[in-house]
């Protein structure tokens, strides 16, 4: 059985004994997840966001029967326990969350980030000019790319599980977790093919996309393709520099022109030619 001093003793961070029902442990994580939520503490903003990742990670075990049983044994050290503190929080509270307010609402999941930053429908915006989002969703799957250094990770597929600090935590097909900046992403989505119908983006290279279509996979030129509404997308080569290089959200196509939402209030319409993904 491992020693009660480890760096991390869950129990000690809930507050409760060894011995403590299921029923126990869901009201200390209750208590203390509304105690030191990020938005309750806007000024010791820092240490609220570490405690409250702490309680997750605590509940996470703790709550689990296998998980528990393995940690009472090894300690912390028997799993990589990585879990993100907002998704569950929201999956514990779901519509009695005490901070379901619409000020709240604005501010939620980005408690790694900077004051002068918020959500809003979903996606992060800024006061600043070129906002910093958290704009690809947890669970979308990507692939690798264009990686100066760690050029062995290339090509390699992952699974978006967090966002933090301008990057986003993926778990790779390897069972590693790595850091990466949006840029070094591929989204492997669908994707319309004209005049054929929808097909899936499996690579791209040579500013041509490897589409898989109805199990055949071959190459496409950009202007053969059509992206689909809420397509996350890159901003390039507008006469406007104002808003190049920023990622947006496709709403919808309308004569040969994507409106492109890239803050929660600014929409742009641009050509084929002036997007990426």
């Amino acid at each position: 059985m491992f020693n009660s001093n480890d760096k991390n003793d869950y129990y000690k961070i809930l507050g409760i004994s060894k011995k403590a029902t299921l029923k126990t442990i869901k009201k200390a994580y209750k208590k203390l997840a509304v105690k030191y939520h990020p938005d309750k503490n806007p000024d010791n903003k820092e240490f609220a966001e570490k405690k409250f990742k702490e309680i997750a990670e605590a509940y996470n075990i703790l709550s689990n029967k296998e998980k528990k049983e393995q940690y009472d044994l090894y300690g912390e050290s028997f799993n990589n326990n990585y879990v993100n503190p907002n998704e569950l929080y929201n999956e514990f509270f779901g519509k009695d969350d005490p901070f379901n307010t619409p000020f709240f609402k604005m501010s939620r999941e980005n408690f790694f980030n900077s004051d002068e930053e918020f959500i809003l429908n979903g996606m992060f915006c800024s006061t600043k000019t070129r906002p910093k989002f958290k704009i690809l969703k947890t669970k979308s799957i990507v692939k690798i790319k264009n990686l100066k250094n760690s050029l062995h990770l290339n090509n390699m597929i992952g699974e978006i599980i967090d966002f933090n600090d301008k990057r986003y935590i993926i778990s790779l097909s390897n069972n590693e977790i790595k850091s990466m900046k949006i840029d070094n992403l591929l989204q492997l989505i669908d994707i319309e093919i004209k005049n054929k119908g929808l097909g899936k983006i499996v690579d791209y290279e040579n500013n041509k996309f490897l589409i898989d279509f109805n199990n055949e996979i071959k190459y496409y030129n950009k202007n053969e393709l059509q992206f689909l509404n809420k397509t996350i997308v890159k901003v390039i080569n507008l006469k406007n520099n104002k808003f190049n290089n920023l990622w947006g959200l496709i709403l919808n196509y309308h004569d040969n022109r994507y409106s492109v939402k890239i803050d929660y209030n600014k929409v742009i319409r641009v050509k084929l030619d002036n997007i990426i993904i």
